[in-house]
């Protein structure tokens, strides 16, 4: 079985994927199942202003 969802997500900041500042995270899970189905980098506040500027 192919699997689609990896088992861990950065942030997409300027067209490169990146840890959120001070490494926090949080998982996600399938509601239907309970099934944990990924790690995600849970982003701070200076990720987010970090991420405007690369947009600007």
């Amino acid at each position: 079985m192919t699997q689609y969802i990896k088992e861990r997500y950065g942030l997409l900041i300027n067209g490169e994927w990146v840890e959120a500042e001070g490494g926090r995270t949080f998982d996600t899970f399938n509601p239907a199942t309970g099934e944990k189905l990924a790690t995600c980098a849970d982003a701070t506040a200076a990720d987010v202003e970090r991420a405007v500027k690369a947009a600007r």
